[in-house]
C-alpha cells in the first residue's frame, strides 16, 4: 500500500503532500519505461484529512479501479476439521 506511511497523522499534511508529489514525479518517471502498478487504500476515518492524498494519487494515474470485497448475505462458517 503505497500511502499508508502518508497516512501517519504525526506528520504535517504540508510536508506529506511535498513527499507524495516527489513520488508521483519518480511513478511517472517509471512509467516512460513500461506500466506500472500501484496499490493504495482509503485512509481511516481517523485521517479523513488525508483523502486527497489518494485522490491526488488517482488524478495522476492513467486509470484507477476501486476494489471492494463482495457482500454476501449467506455467510456459512467453515468447519474446523
Amino acid at each position: 500500500d503505497l500511502l499508508t506511511t502518508f497516512y501517519d497523522e504525526s506528520v504535517p499534511l504540508k510536508d506529506v503532500e511535498r513527499l507524495l508529489d516527489g513520488v508521483l514525479s519518480n511513478l511517472r518517471r517509471l512509467c516512460a519505461a513500461g506500466p506500472v502498478i500501484v496499490g493504495a487504500q482509503e485512509p481511516r476515518a481517523i485521517v479523513e484529512e488525508r483523502w486527497s492524498l489518494l485522490e491526488q494519487l488517482q488524478i495522476a494515474a492513467d486509470s484507477s479501479w476501486m476494489l471492494r470485497p463482495m457482500i454476501s448475505n449467506n455467510v456459512e462458517q467453515p468447519p474446523l476439521l
